[in-house]
């Protein structure tokens, strides 16, 4: 299995345009080989937003159907939701570093079935 990373800008506060982005990254993938494409942490929106742009930018399953089909056209899987510098808050789904490796890793494996 070949892995291929992207580490660097999205589209900040347009995730219409970031999903385009996405699929771009992934289609680069999958022409040098890969399998698996990973993001970074908060891709979709962008780092540094602000609260307000975040709550109006919170992201679903339902949200998430674009990657999906990025993912099914390609032939790449695509993680997109990693925690890369720091965990969630308290209430999220990796409020520590070791609920953040768990996360991180659970969500890989998941790309991979």
């Amino acid at each position: 299995m070949k892995i291929a990373l992207y580490q660097g800008p999205g589209h900040i506060n347009n995730i219409p345009a970031a999903f385009g982005h996405m699929e771009a990254r992934a289609r680069e993938a999958k022409a040098q080989g890969a399998d698996l494409l990973i993001l970074p942490e908060m891709y979709l929106s962008g780092y540094n937003i602000g609260p307000e742009a975040a709550l109006a930018q919170a992201i679903t399953a339902e949200d998430l159907a674009p990657a999906r089909q990025i993912a099914r056209e390609t032939g790449v899987r695509v993680v997109s939701d990693l925690y890369t510098h720091s965990p969630s808050p308290a209430d999220g789904p990796a409020p520590t570093y070791l609920d953040m490796i768990r996360y991180n890793t659970l969500a890989i494996v998941e790309a991979l079935r």
